[in-house]
């Protein structure tokens, strides 16, 4: 991936060797970090493991996504959907209302950019214990859906909200290779905490 920041026109290159040693320098820092809370004296090193907790608890737990349908259809914007139920960690996060593949124009590749996307993030958490279980499970949901969620609402407390994200417009259209090139006159610089830094 390329990480285009036009204010300063500069790209950063985010592949699989970048991804590896942000990785390295990640679990050493947390290592370092273990090491140093064990000297700590016994009320000291509770109070930091509490303050370090969601960092601490975030290397190499796996986030559960599940999705359950409710049975239930709905139409948004003229397109007949079906409603799931989106659970992360157990509890119920969101309600998406979901339209098959076929119904949308791009309906040929689009199935297949959301498997290639949770094999992406699959081999991603092999290198980065941190994301392992987190965006591998959501396009993993996804794709048990079988369709694309053109309407999403948030719970909030176990009850759905008010807020909720359409989608209103779909269009196919070709885009150019030069879309995918680094603008002329950008400069490479490197990704914090990635080789070199």
């Amino acid at each position: 991936m390329y990480i285009i920041d036009d204010s300063d026109k500069s790209y950063i290159v985010f592949d699989k060797a970048t991804m590896q040693a942000v990785a390295q320098k990640l679990a050493a820092a947390m290592d370092k970090m273990k090491e140093q809370m064990a000297k700590l004296p016994p009320e000291q090193r509770a109070q930091m493991e509490q303050m370090m907790g969601g960092a601490m608890g975030m290397q190499g737990k796996t986030h559960t996504v599940d999705v359950a349908a409710t049975g239930k259809s709905d139409t948004v914007n003229g397109r007949a959907c079906k409603v799931w139920d989106v659970t992360r960690d157990g509890q119920l996060d969101e309600q998406i209302c979901v339209v098959p593949y076929a119904s949308l124009p791009g309906k040929e590749n689009f199935q297949q950019i959301f498997a290639n996307f949770s094999k992406m993030f699959e081999e991603m958490s092999k290198s980065v214990p941190m994301l392992s279980g987190m965006m591998a499970n959501e396009f993993s949901a996804q794709a048990k859906v079988g369709g694309f969620p053109v309407r999403q609402r948030a719970y909030e407390n176990g009850k759905l909200g008010g807020a909720e994200t359409l989608v209103k417009e779909w269009r196919e259209e070709a885009i150019p290779d030069s879309m995918f090139e680094i603008p002329n006159g950008y400069k490479q610089k490197q990704l914090p905490m990635g080789p070199g830094q």
